[in-house]
């Protein structure tokens, strides 16, 4: 949807078509300024936050130019020695691969593009463990570094098949809170609206481990 007069490099252009995606765009405005272009049309938009969790090396990977198809030309070719014998030295080997990112209920983004998302400008906020032997907060509510990591930790709703991404879900206690229950990562889990009512009230049991793992007892 973008012609040849569009200023942005291909990985400009990617990155901007994740976010009108996001917003539930079918296509990515052109950037030409061109006032006869198709492409430049105004569309409805709104504000885009997309949650993405990476680790610090794939956030270190380098953008790939070789993907974007922005390689520099191949040098002339020499015709006079192209029957000439050629020695080929070893090709070293490949560098290992950065783990890919996570949209939070959502695809994998490699590495490559999680790069071209950072140098479009993308906020990189770090989420810390906070350990399994750190204190229980004092209140109900977690605190919102608390609260960023559950959801990160946990990526979609915790009941068994359901995969409601963890940035619309409730934060549970598995021990309620009024029972003693405190306040820590080993007590939290993201669960939806609809299974937080179902195991609060329709007989359902489980037990949340000191890492996060649920075992679910059915009524």
């Amino acid at each position: 949807s973008v012609c040849d007069d569009d200023p942005r490099t291909i990985a400009q252009r990617r990155a901007d078509a994740l976010g009108a995606l996001a917003a539930g765009g079918q296509t990515l405005a052109c950037g030409c300024g061109n006032e006869d272009c198709p492409g430049t049309q105004d569309r409805p938009t709104s504000a885009v936050l997309i949650h993405v969790v990476a680790s610090a090396e794939s956030m270190g990977t380098g953008v790939d130019a070789h993907r974007n198809g922005e390689d520099p030309p191949p040098p002339p070719i020499d015709r006079r020695n192209l029957f000439a014998p050629v020695e080929r030295p070893a090709e070293p080997d490949p560098p290992p691969k950065a783990p890919p990112a996570l949209l939070l209920g959502g695809p994998l983004i490699p590495a490559p593009m999680l790069a071209e998302l950072i140098a479009a400008g993308a906020t990189v906020k770090p989420v810390r463990h906070p350990g399994p032997d750190s204190a229980p907060e004092p209140k109900y509510r977690p605190s919102t570094a608390l609260d960023e990591f559950v959801r990160c930790r946990d990526m979609t709703c915790r009941w068994p098949g359901c995969d409601r991404p963890a940035e619309f879900c409730d934060l549970d206690h598995a021990i309620a809170y009024a029972l003693g229950g405190p306040t820590h990562p080993s007590n939290l889990r993201c669960l939806c609206r609809k299974h937080h009512l179902i195991k609060t009230f329709h007989g359902w049991r489980d037990r949340q481990h000191a890492d996060g793992t649920i075992d679910w007892l059915s009524p």
